[in-house]
């Protein structure tokens, strides 16, 4: 007898696509019951096909899906949300892309972590504001609150040593091997040091509804440090550092 397939719906975030065969798209994308997984989209990628212009990278698409041998087979697609300017603006592109990467390295292929489909939501749809400060920032929340749900931490009110409650004006230090700070007594001047604006800042994030993660965004003078602190404590738990991350870098014309 014919194998009879299993069909589903599904409402899923499209985070990476890439040609297969000779016309059709493999799609790894994160759905609100399925969690992360891969889809086939045949003749994805012929002209005219009816599945092509719904299947943009960070859109959200509802999508039908068929259970094939190695992944599922994705049957038609409705585009739900979609944000222009991800695809128009290179940093706003990188920035969703840097969300998108660190989805793809810290949630394996089959599971789904609970909190992360609208984390995504908001994400994309910062970064596609029309404000100026969702490319900077929106990132830079997004990749802790990413390595809070998937379990890596860290933890911003206490000594990760001693688990003495941080307090303002006293030395702060960034142990990635520890997940979190240090606090003055059990630091180490060979740890990064933090400073009170940015642990303020870090400690506010950690706290504070999305929705009001950016308001108000912190000082444009913060960046540096930010950014610094997140490359640390990124690469040290993904092992590597992230593609776009280098790729920003070409783009901005730095070492």
């Amino acid at each position: 007898m014919p194998q009879r397939w299993r069909t589903r719906s599904e409402t899923a975030w499209v985070l990476h696509r890439k040609a297969f065969g000779e016309a059709d798209v493999l799609l790894e994308m994160y759905g609100q019951h399925l969690g992360r997984f891969r889809a086939l989209a045949p003749a994805g990628r012929k002209p005219g096909s009816r599945k092509a212009g719904h299947l943009d990278l960070f859109g959200e698409v509802r999508v039908q899906l068929a259970q094939g041998r190695n992944w599922w087979v994705l049957t038609q697609a409705e585009v739900q949300t979609w944000h222009p300017r991800l695809r128009t603006d290179p940093q706003a592109f990188l920035a969703a892309g840097q969300v998108a990467e660190m989805v793809l390295r810290l949630v394996p292929e089959g599971e789904r972590v609970p909190g992360l489909y609208p984390l995504l939501a908001w994400a994309f749809g910062r970064i596609a504001s029309e404000e100026g400060e969702g490319v900077r920032w929106a990132p830079r929340v997004a990749a802790w609150h990413l390595m809070r749900l998937a379990g890596f931490g860290p933890q911003w009110a206490r000594c990760v040593r001693c688990r003495a409650p941080l307090t303002p004006g006293r030395p702060k230090f960034l142990d990635v091997r520890e997940g979190g700070l240090r606090c003055a007594d059990c630091g180490s001047p060979t740890l990064p040091r933090v400073s009170d604006r940015a642990w303020a800042v870090l400690l506010a994030w950690s706290r504070k509804p999305l929705h009001e993660a950016l308001n108000p965004p912190p000082a444009p003078d913060l960046y540096p440090e930010l950014e610094a602190l997140e490359r640390a404590y990124v690469t040290f738990w993904l092992e590597r550092p992230l593609q776009t991350w280098r790729v920003n870098r070409q783009m901005r014309r730095e070492p």
